[in-house]
């Protein structure tokens, strides 16, 4: 009998397109509250990056009390959990839940459509991700 031996990314892999699969079926107000819980569950029990978040929002807040300056660490670990229930279940969005989700109506996504190109910032833990398909859907040109 022969052994089946999985690389690890495509166990990885795997995972992922399964919990894609699972969220599917999950209506996004539900899976973004999963998502606020598992901000707060890695809040709580994965506190290797707590350290140097307190100490950025010191730097950025420094008037703020430590009650203030808490609740935003805690509100940005709820926050990473939505983002990354967001992040699984974009892959499949339909294109009118794309159009539910964001205002592509906007005056700014008017704007692009009308320049050759331009620069998004945005800060590296977002929603970024999710603005592709939302891009496409406006006709707007785009790189990634």
């Amino acid at each position: 009998m022969q052994k089946i031996i999985i690389h690890g990314s495509v166990l990885t892999y795997l995972i992922l397109r399964a919990a894609c699969l699972l969220l599917f079926f999950i209506p996004r107000p539900l899976a973004l509250l999963f998502g606020k819980a598992i901000g707060v569950f890695i809040y709580n029990f994965f506190p290797k990056r707590i350290k140097v978040a307190r100490i950025n929002i010191y730097n950025f807040f420094p008037k703020l009390n430590n009650d203030d300056r808490e609740k935003i660490l805690y509100d940005s670990y709820k926050h990473f959990g939505m983002v990354l229930i967001d992040f699984l279940k974009c892959a499949m969005y339909s294109t009118n839940e794309i159009k539910n989700i964001f205002n592509h109506q906007d005056e700014n996504f008017q704007k692009l459509s009308k320049n050759q190109g331009g620069i998004i910032m945005t800060g590296h833990i977002g929603n970024w991700e999710t603005i592709i398909p939302i891009m496409s859907l406006s006709n707007n040109k785009f790189s990634v």
